[in-house]
C-alpha cells in the first residue's frame, strides 16, 4: 500500500515538474526582464526553451549505430539544452574572469554528473530511470552548488545552475551509461533503439536545468532583479514615435499649439531615424527625398518644419501639423515594409530549400540501396528507413541553421538574393538562427505554411513566428551589404 502511494506521489510530482517549470520561467522572465537579459536569457532563449523544446520532442538525430541498435540525440530534450548551456557559458565568461568561468563550469559539470549518475539506474525495459524523490536531487543540488559559489549574484549563479543541472544530467545519466546500454544489448542478444533526452521536455536533462535555473533566480539580489531591460529594437519602434504623436494630440486639446507642433515633428523625425540603416546618412527633408518619396510628401515635411519654427502658431497650424505627421509616418511605414524581403521571394527561397532537403533524403536512400545490392531483410530495411527518415527530418535544422549562421543565407535565399539579419540589422549569431529554425518545425509537421505566410504579409517587418521569437528579419542581400559597408570604417 505504501509503495503504491509513494509511486503515485512520485508520478504526480514528476507531472507537476513541467507546468510549474514552464510557468515559473515565463513569470520570472516577465517580472525580471533586465536580469534575464544580463545573464543571457532574453526573449530568444526563453522562446527557444518554451516553444522550441516542446516542438523539438518529435526530432531525434541518430548518432551511434551498432549491430542493429542505435542511440539518438533528441532535439528538445538534449540538443537545445546543449545549445542553451553553451550560450550561457559564453555569457558567463564575459561576466567573470575567463579562468574562473572555466574552473567553475568544470566543477559544476563534475558535480552534476556525479549526482545524476548516483541517482539513476539503467533498466533495459525502460531505459535510464530515476525514482521519486531522488529525481528531485539534481536540480536542487545544482541550484545549491551555484548559490554556494556566487551567493546572490544571479547574473552568474542562474547560468551556472542551468549548466550544472542540464549538462550534469546529460553526462552522468546518459553519456556515461552508453557502454552499459550497448553492452547489455549485446549480452542479451537484443537490440536497443534509444534517445538521449528522448522524453523531450519531460526528460531529466531538460527539467533539471530549467528547475535549477528558476530556483536560483529567486535568490538573486534585489538590485539585480530591479535591472531594466535593454531597448528592443523592433518592439519599441512603434512606441517611440506613437508616444510623441499622442503627446501632440494632448497638447492640441490643451491649446498648447507650439508643443503640439513640436511633438508632431519629433514623431516624424523619430520614425525617420528608425529607418536610417536603409538610407544615406541624411535627416529630415533630404532623407525623405533620398528615400524616393513623392515630392508632395517631402513638401509636407517642409511645412511641418516651417510650422515648428513659428513663434506663435495657431490652432489650424497645430491641427495641420498633426495631420501632416500622421500622413508622413504612414508613408514612412509603407516605405519601410518594402525594405524587407517580399513574400514571393521568401516562398521561392523556401521551395528551393525544400527541394534541397528532399534531394538529401533521396540521396541517403540511394546510398543505402547502392551499398546493399540484392535482397534486404524486412527488419534491416525498416531499421535503416527509420534512421534515414530521422536524418532527413533533422537535416533541416542543421541545414538552415549552419547556412544562415555562416553565410547569412540558405541556397534558396542565395538564389532569390535575400539574407537573414538580427533586429539590429547585423549578422546573427548561431543561437539566433538556431532558434529561428527550430521553431519552424510546426510549419513542417502540421503544414502550417498559410499561418507563416499570413505573419509575413501582415507584420511591419515581414516576420514569421520564428523571426519574432529569434528577433530576426529577412532583407535584400544587396541592401544588407550597403548597411554593412556604412557601418564598417573605411581603411
Amino acid at each position: 500500500m505504501m509503495d503504491v502511494l509513494f509511486n503515485t506521489l512520485g508520478l504526480v510530482a514528476f507531472l507537476l515538474f513541467l507546468p510549474l517549470s514552464f510557468i515559473g520561467l515565463f513569470v520570472l522572465y516577465m517580472e525580471y526582464p533586465g536580469l534575464f537579459e544580463r545573464m543571457g536569457m532574453g526573449r530568444r532563449e526563453v522562446g527557444l526553451l518554451l516553444v522550441g523544446a516542446t516542438i523539438g520532442l518529435i526530432t531525434d538525430f541518430p548518432i551511434i549505430i551498432h549491430q542493429g541498435s542505435f542511440l539518438a540525440l533528441n532535439l528538445g530534450g538534449a540538443i537545445i539544452p546543449i545549445v542553451i548551456s553553451a550560450h550561457l557559458y559564453m555569457i558567463l565568461k564575459d561576466n567573470l574572469e575567463r579562468q574562473q568561468a572555466i574552473l567553475f563550469s568544470a566543477a559544476g559539470l563534475a558535480f552534476g554528473s556525479i549526482i545524476s549518475f548516483l541517482i539513476t539506474d539503467y533498466q533495459p525495459s525502460m531505459g535510464v530511470v530515476a525514482e521519486f524523490p531522488e529525481f528531485l536531487v539534481p536540480p536542487f543540488a545544482s541550484a545549491g552548488f551555484a548559490l554556494l559559489l556566487f551567493k546572490r549574484n544571479g547574473i552568474a549563479a542562474a547560468p551556472m545552475a542551468y549548466i550544472t543541472g542540464s549538462m550534469g544530467a546529460l553526462i552522468g545519466a546518459d553519456i556515461v551509461r552508453i557502454p552499459q546500454i550497448l553492452g547489455t544489448a549485446q549480452e542479451t542478444g537484443s537490440t536497443v533503439q534509444g534517445s538521449i533526452g528522448g522524453a523531450g521536455i519531460m526528460d531529466m536533462v531538460f527539467l533539471s536545468g530549467l528547475l535549477a535555473f528558476n530556483v536560483t533566480v529567486l535568490f538573486a539580489s534585489r538590485e539585480q532583479k530591479a535591472l531594466k531591460r535593454d531597448r528592443d529594437h523592433i518592439d519599441e519602434k512603434e512606441r517611440a514615435w506613437s508616444s510623441h504623436l499622442h503627446m501632440a494630440e494632448l497638447s492640441l486639446q490643451n491649446m498648447a499649439f507650439k508643443d503640439s507642433i513640436y511633438y508632431s515633428k519629433n514623431a516624424v523625425d523619430i520614425k525617420l531615424s528608425q529607418v536610417e540603416h536603409f538610407m544615406p546618412s541624411k535627416r529630415g527633408y533630404e532623407a525623405l527625398r533620398r528615400l524616393g518619396f513623392h515630392s508632395n510628401i517631402c513638401k509636407d515635411y517642409k511645412r511641418l518644419e516651417a510650422a515648428s519654427m513659428s513663434q506663435e502658431p495657431g490652432f489650424d497650424d497645430a491641427r495641420k501639423g498633426l495631420i501632416n505627421a500622421r500622413y508622413l509616418i504612414a508613408a514612412i511605414n509603407a516605405k519601410e515594409v518594402d525594405f524587407y524581403a517580399k513574400p514571393s521571394r521568401r516562398i521561392t527561397a523556401f521551395v528551393v530549400d525544400f527541394l534541397v532537403m528532399v534531394t538529401f533524403t533521396l540521396y541517403l536512400l540511394a546510398m543505402f540501396f547502392f551499398l546493399n545490392p540484392g535482397n534486404v531483410s524486412e527488419d534491416r530495411l525498416l531499421f535503416w528507413l527509420l534512421i534515414i527518415g530521422a536524418w532527413g527530418w533533422g537535416f533541416q535544422t542543421i541545414y538552415f541553421s549552419v547556412m544562415e549562421w555562416r553565410l547569412g543565407s540558405t541556397l534558396g535565399k542565395l538564389v532569390t538574393g535575400i539574407t537573414v539579419l538580427n533586429d539590429k540589422l547585423e549578422k546573427p549569431g548561431f543561437i539566433t538562427v538556431f532558434t529561428r529554425n527550430v521553431v519552424r518545425f510546426p510549419v513542417f509537421f502540421f503544414f502550417l505554411y498559410g499561418i507563416s505566410l499570413f505573419h509575413i504579409m501582415h507584420t511591419q517587418n515581414r516576420q514569421r513566428h520564428g523571426d519574432y521569437i529569434a528577433r530576426t528579419v529577412v532583407v535584400d542581400k544587396m541592401l544588407a551589404e550597403v548597411i554593412h559597408s556604412r557601418r564598417t570604417p573605411a581603411e
